[in-house]
């Protein structure tokens, strides 16, 4: 685990990118501090797999941080990854930012995805997120 949140400091962004990725896929929690970091990299492809990974992890407490990188975030890819995270972290804050968005190309089905992913897969009572 260590090895991996070193190497989102990595002078090559495909390196940040994998290991980011290799996080997401360990799902651990003590990586979150280093991935919410990685949501402000240089690289698309890093604040993509930074986005998954904590997707994965979908700690409701990240729901905040990823929200704020989303309403910052103008790369498509990054973007839809995003929303698809916010989807995974079962909380109001979540639900919230995600019914505050204002999708782009190809984002409402994202979005409704994820939402629907909140209330049917994680059961949070959220009326506005229900109403959608």
């Amino acid at each position: 685990l260590f090895a991996l949140t070193g190497a989102l400091g990595a002078d090559r962004a495909d390196v940040r990118a994998r290991a980011a990725f290799a996080l997401g896929s360990l799902q651990a929690p003590e990586s979150i501090d280093a991935l919410e970091r990685a949501l402000q990299d240089e690289a698309a492809s890093v604040r993509r797999d930074a986005a998954f990974a904590l997707g994965r992890i979908g700690a409701p407490s990240s729901a905040g941080t990823v929200a704020s990188a989303l309403r910052s975030e103008s790369e498509a890819t990054v973007r839809r990854q995003m929303i698809d995270a916010l989807g995974r972290m079962p909380s109001d804050g979540a639900a919230d930012a995600l019914l505050a968005l204002t999708p782009r190309g190809g984002e409402e089905e994202v979005r409704t995805a994820a939402l629907a992913r909140l209330g049917g897969l994680y059961g949070l009572p959220h009326e506005g997120a229900r109403d959608h």
